[in-house]
């Protein structure tokens, strides 16, 4: 008897760790999306050139959100994902729970 819970216990908990490791990988795969879009905005918009983690491109990506966030009062967080849903594609799901 003890065995058959110890499985039974083994493969609720892999489906479990499997569901949420799938779950991890999506928001990770969206977080990359949002930071390529906000990459390209910058870019277009000549706030930052050459590598993205130079000092000189995080200090100008730095400087222009600090600056709308002044501006705006938003946090960094509002400001960034507003710059990001405004260019690129967008493929955000959001899920209501």
């Amino acid at each position: 008897m003890k065995l058959n819970n110890a499985f039974i216990f083994t493969t609720v908990f892999v489906t479990r760790a499997k569901t949420a490791l799938n779950m991890i990988s999506n928001i990770l795969k969206k977080f990359i999306d949002v930071i390529r879009d906000l990459e390209n905005y910058l870019r277009a918009h000549k706030i930052i050139d050459g590598g993205l983690q130079t000092k000189k491109s995080l200090s100008a990506a730095q400087a222009f959100f600090n600056e709308m966030q002044k501006q705006s009062g938003l946090s960094m967080q509002e400001l960034s994902l507003i710059v990001a849903y405004g260019v690129g594609d967008n493929r955000v799901g959001i899920s209501q729970q």
